[in-house]
């Protein structure tokens, strides 16, 4: 495979809204009107006393002693489908095993293996279960110990425990090795698919019913496998980390940054997740919902504890508290009219709503220096630091022109790197935001799903999205396009994407009503937008005297007209410079783990993506990312985390760091993070596009690895091959590079390899075209002659696989165009120019027959023109 509480009331505008908004979006209800300000203060006394009584009925702040924002956070996002689940012992206390025996905690069963192998452990060791285990799997009896596990473990009897899938989790996650939750099974609808941590890793399809229950630390019902592995003692612990499972790799990077309910598990003793478990949570500055322990016994220490890893620790028994969870998410069903729909469960796991109050806005989150060459955040748009630009009125007005048309519209941004692409995109996000209109921000993790987005505007047309950098995600577009004029739906979206992507994108969304704007270079009216906010700021540096006038002679004359070199000349762009540099060169206080840091965050940042969490927290080496992210410290001024990880000032900047490493420490850094990323590359990872596919994919790009590493890129590639051999792109780049640096032999192997793995795809086939007519152009035998035509036949095939998947590219048609002009010279050919010049005729009347491909170049010339010229003048020769 390729690769509010529900009683509170907001005031925004002119609505009154009757339910408390979260990030993720708010609870529709048939009490949401519009009304004049003028009588807002008589009717909001009402509102607030039709709140009490509503209050009386959350079972989760009377009974379990939730605050009442807590409680409606977590209720929304169980209903939104935004919370994971994880299991430990305490959620399975007192169920019966299969064995007829209750089910205790570690102590309890530590004792009974203690007692069942004899072997005579003290008292202090023999309630140490790692220990316990350990010693029993190496004693005489040791064959009896799976299969008192499985029998122990299976078949189990729940209690209360059919509660826990009443509600609609992302996943769920146990560090328990019983089958107490796939023995509930019919308190569900949904479709129960288990793991263990040795299965290879399986992202969640957005639109489908499946609920993945992983366990992580074994299951016990496959005990009876040879292969079955089981996580108890210290020693398996220490192993798991030379498997590197990829669902591993995906709790770590969930744990740290999404909401979870966690279930009787004190996140002690789990040596094999000890670091993300100590890192914690961070979802509710991440992502605006806040994650939950839940235990039976509590003590002030641990309730401490939790909170520094940021976690609610809420003192309850399991069945206790997911009586009241489900209780008052049915009490809310009967007393709103209109649910959270499926297809806004599907939204909310791709996008995120933009929320315009400050007040609902993540204190913790650090915001950067917009003047200083930061990359730009909602935040700095809500503070209006912003410059409004030409380019802002203009796509509003086409967004809002012909409302009655069901044609899909798009603003397409382009531009280079900190050119403004995201700011214009955010701002146009704002003005709408401020009037009412919903507006959801791509957050570019995976593919979202076209039909849900469709479903959802079709009860709510109000709605406008954003793509930001979306030239990964633009195939897509072109699928909601197509979706949506079938279904006469109206898409309304800004999209942004760096110039040189322009065109890929653009084709992807020529069917929809598309206004195009590039923001390079500023107009002279922009730029003095742009020069007066500065100044209105007092943060024009070095420019503070100059004259607006004469500032954009300067900013054409000097500068070329590029925004970013302009900027960081006013001021600090060479302070923040020089501390990298000098962070590299020497680092102080923390500057090790600094230096690593941002080394690592430079390895994938400046191609748009952040460093992972779970990655950087195997970076931070127990170091707190907040203290090193916070004022005074070493990455104070040079990076900051989004919802996807850590990031530097920006891309350029990025860029700048890694160009400042030498080659040793690139080739550690991308090999680093390409091991990290690779786990949860699966073939579904790659159709979905998911963040860690797109990472590794431009990791081992072979123009990129050629330039970082020069003439230790194929030594990388095979340090690489372990994890990555599956994938045929991994083969077909291993091709290019050999190619390039005129291995053939190695060249075509690994070519010829890819379409093994995948030979039902269009672009192993494009790399062996590729591959067969380079050797056919530097060689002077038969050989050359033999490898043109099986270059031609892989490029026609390649041709022939895009056109039944519905699309087609102008990959082939230029392989083929521009090396048949080389071949046609060379004298090993000259009895194959008439069939030659057939094949061509046939590939120029398909090429221009097509309307599926464009050869048209950023000026409006027609390339196949050029091409058509070449070829007639070699017959006048």
């Amino acid at each position: 495979m390729r690769w509010g509480s529900w009683s509170g009331c907001a005031l925004k505008t002119t609505r009154i809204q009757a339910y408390e908004p979260v990030p993720w979006g708010p609870l529709r209800t048939k009490t949401q009107h519009s009304v004049t300000t003028s009588v807002m203060s008589a009717i909001l006394p009402l509102l607030r006393a039709a709140g009490a009584s509503q209050r009386e009925n959350m079972k989760l702040v009377d009974e379990i002693g939730l605050s009442e924002s807590d409680a409606t956070s977590l209720l929304q996002g169980v209903s939104d489908g935004a919370y994971s689940l994880l299991l430990g012992a305490g959620a399975s206390y007192g169920c019966i095993g299969g064995d007829g025996e209750a089910l205790k905690g570690a102590i309890d069963l530590a004792h009974e293996i203690n007692d069942l192998f004899q072997l005579e452990l003290d008292e202090s060791e023999r309630s140490n279960l790692p220990l316990v285990y350990n010693d029993a799997k190496r004693s005489s009896n040791k064959g009896k110990l799976s299969s008192f596990l499985e029998q122990r473990f299976s078949r189990c009897e729940p209690v209360w425990q059919q509660l826990i899938l009443g509600q609609p989790w992302k996943r769920i996650w146990s560090l328990n090795i019983d089958d107490v939750v796939e023995r509930c099974r019919s308190a569900t609808p949904r479709r129960i698919t288990t793991f263990t941590w040795t299965d290879q890793f399986k992202p969640r399809e957005l639109n489908s019913d499946e609920l993945q229950v992983i366990h992580l630390h074994g299951y016990a019902p496959r005990l009876s496998d040879p292969a079955a592995q089981v996580i108890f003692s210290i020693s398996e612990y220490a192993g798991r980390f030379e498997l590197a499972p990829g669902w591993h790799a995906e709790f770590r990077s969930e744990f740290c940054q999404k909401p979870f309910v966690v279930c009787g598990a004190k996140l002690q003793e789990e040596y094999d997740l000890a670091t993300v478990l100590e890192f914690g949570s961070h979802s509710k500055a991440r992502g605006g919902a806040p994650s939950f322990v839940v235990l039976k016994e509590l003590t002030k220490s641990q309730s401490d504890r939790f909170a520094r890893q940021g976690f609610i620790a809420v003192r309850a028994n399991g069945q206790t508290f997911f009586d009241a969870l489900q209780a008052d998410i049915a009490a809310s069903d009967r007393k709103y009219d209109q649910r959270v729909t499926f297809a806004r469960n599907q939204l909310l796991a791709s996008f995120k709503i933009l929320d315009i109050d400050r007040s609902r806005q993540p204190t913790s989150k650090k915001i950067l220096d917009f003047y200083a060459c930061a990359e730009a955040q909602w935040m700095h748009i809500v503070n209006d630091l912003d410059a409004r630009i030409g380019i802002n009125d203009r796509i509003k007005v086409s967004l809002d022109s012909a409302p009655d048309e069901k044609i899909p519209r798009f603003a397409l941004v382009s531009g280079g790197p900190i050119s403004g692409k995201t700011t214009v995109a955010l701002r146009i996000a704002h003005e709408y935001a401020s009037r009412g209109t919903e507006v959801w921000w791509f957050r570019g993790e995976q593919k979202f799903d076209e039909q849900s987005l469709l479903d959802y505007v079709k009860g709510q047309p109000n709605s406008v999205f954003i793509f930001d950098d979306c030239a990964d995600f633009s195939s897509s577009l072109r699928t909601l396009v197509s979706l949506s004029l079938e279904q006469g739906v109206l898409i309304r979206g800004v999209a942004t994407c760096e110039s040189h992507r322009l065109r890929a994108t653009e084709s992807d969304l020529e069917k929809s009503r598309v206004i195009k704007e590039n923001i390079e270079p500023l107009t002279r009216q922009d730029f003095e937008r742009l020069f007066e906010k500065r100044k209105a700021k007092g943060r024009l540096g070095t420019k503070s005297s100059m004259s607006v006038a004469a500032a954009w002679k300067e900013y054409k004359s000097t500068y070329g007209l590029k925004l970013l070199e302009w900027l960081e000349s006013l001021e600090n762009a060479s302070a923040y410079r020089d501390a990298i540099l000098n962070l590299i060169k020497s680092p102080a206080h923390h500057g090790e783990i600094a230096r690593a840091l941002v080394c690592g965050t430079a390895a994938i940042h400046r191609f748009g993506f952040s460093l992972p969490f779970y990655i950087a927290d195997e970076i931070r080496r127990g170091e707190s990312l907040e203290v090193l992210l916070g004022e005074g410290e070493a990455l104070y001024e040079l990076a900051f985390v989004d919802d996807r990880g850590l990031r530097l000032r920006n891309k350029s900047f990025s860029t700048f760091v890694w160009k400042s490493l030498c080659v040793t420490e690139k080739y550690s850094w991308a090999l680093k993070i390409a091991r990290a990323v690779a786990p949860l590359v699966v073939p579904r990872s790659v159709s979905q596009r998911s963040t860690p596919y797109l990472i590794i994919r431009e990791l081992m790009d072979w123009e990129n690895v050629k330039h970082d590493l020069g003439g230790d890129s194929e030594r990388w590639y095979a340090d690489l091959e372990d994890v990555c051999g599956w994938n045929s792109r991994f083969w077909e780049q291993r091709a290019l590079l050999a190619s390039d640096q005129k291995s053939e032999s190695f060249a075509y192997s690994y070519a010829k390899k890819a379409i093994a793995l995948h030979g039902r795809d269009a672009f192993p086939h494009t790399t062996l075209g590729k591959v067969c007519l380079k050797i056919a152009t530097t060689r002077n035998d038969a050989v050359a002659v033999e490898r043109y035509w099986e270059g031609v036949e892989a490029l026609r095939e390649s041709r022939v696989i895009a056109l039944s998947s519905g699309t087609e590219w102008e990959h082939p048609y230029i392989t083929f165009f521009s090396y048949t002009l080389r071949a046609v010279r060379l004298a090993v050919f000259a009895k194959e120019r008439e069939r030659m010049s057939q094949a061509w005729n046939d590939w120029m009347r398909s090429a221009k027959a097509s309307r599926n491909l464009h050869f048209l170049e950023d000026n409006g010339h027609n390339s196949l023109d050029d091409y058509q010229r070449n070829w007639l003048s070699l017959a006048s020769e």
